[in-house]
């Protein structure tokens, strides 16, 4: 038996549809640090270290866990009073020193339904399909949020929006085909359906 994959435009769902579920099972038993953790109404220290672990791909290293330590989890209680009472202005005020990423991350684990998890795949997944370019996060980590805020947020709202799914299946599909992008023979495809 052979095998070949085609390439094709497709409508929104079906693009939701069929990359999200490339995803099933990629992440392992890791993705149950996320699923478990991400909608408490009220996180312990132990709750946003395993979702920083999650983000991370794996146990964080001494360094990673020392930034955890000293610009998140000492403010615990102002991350649980943003859980409730949000306000992208205090957030903005509360953690000015995090890296992009990691500030990005922490806003998804206060607001998930809100703000969606960014990252280099999910960005270049945007560029792609708004511009047929595989581009990469760069700029300064200010220049990065703002990408996030003006850019990717409206960007992924619409994709929920076109494709009528959940928020988790919007951003599991842009993560995989993002992800997919960084392989030549993914570009090449796609660069000869362009010609």
């Amino acid at each position: 038996m052979f095998y070949r994959l085609t390439v094709g435009e497709c409508r929104a769902d079906e693009f939701v549809d069929f990359w999200s579920s490339l995803y099933s099972g990629l992440a392992g038993d890791v993705e149950a640090l996320h699923v478990e953790n991400i909608n408490k109404p009220e996180f312990s220290s132990h709750d946003l270290m395993a979702l920083f672990q999650w983000k991370n791909g794996m146990r964080l290293s001494a360094l990673k866990n020392t930034a955890l330590q000293e610009k998140i989890l000492r403010k615990l209680p102002t991350v649980n009073k943003l859980k409730k009472h949000f306000s992208l202005g205090e957030f903005e005020q509360d953690f000015p020193n995090l890296g992009t990423i990691w500030k990005i991350f922490l806003l998804h684990c206060i607001q998930p339904d809100t703000y969606p998890i960014f990252d280099q795949h999910v960005f270049r997944a945007m560029c792609y399909l708004q511009d047929h370019k595989v581009s990469e996060v760069s700029g300064s980590d200010r220049q990065k949020y703002r990408q996030y805020l003006d850019l990717y947020l409206p960007y992924f709202n619409t994709v929920v929006e076109q494709s009528c799914c959940s928020k988790v299946k919007a951003d599991r599909s842009l993560w995989m085909f993002g992800k997919a992008l960084k392989l030549t023979w993914v570009q090449t495809i796609f660069q000869s359906c362009r010609v």
